[in-house]
């Protein structure tokens, strides 16, 4: 809410793209508009299970906003943590 970074750990349905991770690091639109850009970091990609693991930071914190902008470049989130919040 105070532009304090919040990283997640996202599981994705998939394995995105070059061109659709740059999608997230340059912004999305989403129901409410389009999104700060994000830091956007692949952690594992699994084609035997067709899932990719994915940490974004983002200084935002509209509701739902990662999962949000994951459909929005066509992989819908199938688990979501926050890992990071700030320094902690």
């Amino acid at each position: 809410r105070y532009g304090v970074e919040k990283t997640y750990r996202a599981v994705v349905e998939g394995i995105p793209d070059e061109k659709r991770l740059e999608r997230l690091r340059k912004g999305v639109f989403i129901e409410t508009g389009k999104t700060s850009p994000a830091q956007v970091t692949v952690i594992h990609a699994e084609e035997k299970s067709n899932r990719t693991t994915l940490e974004i930071s983002i200084h935002e914190g509209k509701k739902r906003q990662v999962r949000l902008m994951c459909e929005a470049i066509g992989h819908p989130v199938d688990k979501l943590t926050r890992i990071k919040i700030g320094p902690f």
